[in-house]
């Protein structure tokens, strides 16, 4: 059996994070860790349908108001449908769900002080090989305001949905992109907003469009960034009680 309740504000993060995923994950496995020595967390690791970027988020128990798990479970869950469920939420509500051990569902109840919300979404059968992700030390190191990386990326998209160049040199951040209506260059240093450390100059190209779907999770203020010339992009939002990874692979030079 499973059972958890989520307070308003992580209500919202959760909603937020699943909302954010659903543009680049159809269906997958929700992994609820069972541990007697350790505390139960929640966590779902996937690829996109073009096997070009990664999705890690974990929950951790502090996540959560109250967690139960009696052994560990894995929901397999069609992620657009869970995203249109929690949409159903008002401002004020509060999370409980639960599935039994033999149930072939996942229960969600919103909850407020006038009125209860009862909701079901249907498990599926997902077959997936594990997904490992090592321990990597990265040769450059971006720290930046949510808010400000979005308009970046955004004003890059506009001129270029298909290419974006991230060059990083004495701790400067340069971002830069070509199309058919002109080019985009955008210079960035370290100041009170940002942070930017590096080991080696990194030079690398990405897909403008997936970097984009990576700036609407808009989950917390801050963004980590980190680069390799040897492994993929890391994206990361760290929040309370968890945090949300997006890995993209770099695009090969032509």
């Amino acid at each position: 059996m499973f059972k958890a309740i989520l307070s308003n504000e992580s209500l919202l993060l959760f909603k937020s994070v699943i909302d954010s995923l659903k543009d680049l994950v159809t269906d997958s496995n929700i992994d609820i860790s069972f541990d007697e020595n350790e505390d139960p967390f929640i966590e779902i690791t996937s690829m996109d349908a073009c096997h070009v970027s990664l999705i890690k988020v974990q929950f951790n128990m502090s996540f959560f108001k109250h967690i139960t798990v009696s052994k560990k479970t894995i929901l397999g869950i069609n992620i657009i449908n869970l995203s249109k469920i929690l949409k159903c939420a008002e401002n004020e509500d509060e999370l409980e769900m639960y599935s039994l051990d033999s149930s072939d569902s996942l229960d969600l109840t919103f909850i407020n002080k006038e009125r209860t919300s009862e909701f079901s979404v249907n498990l599926i059968d997902i077959e997936t090989e594990p997904l490992e992700i090592p321990d990597i030390g990265y040769d450059a190191n971006i720290t930046i305001k949510s808010k400000q990386i979005s308009k970046l990326i955004n004003n890059i998209y506009l001129l270029s949905p298909d290419l974006c160049n991230i060059s990083i040199n004495n701790q400067i951040l340069i971002l830069s992109s070509y199309g058919d209506i002109g080019k985009s260059k955008n210079t960035i240093v370290n100041n009170e907003n940002t942070k930017i450390n590096n080991s080696k100059e990194v030079n690398l190209s990405f897909s403008s469009k997936y970097l984009l779907l990576f700036t609407k999770a808009n989950i917390s203020d801050i963004v980590n960034i980190k680069l390799s010339e040897d492994y993929p992009l890391l994206y990361n939002y760290t929040f309370t009680g968890g945090y949300l990874n997006y890995y993209l692979a770099a695009r090969l030079s032509e």
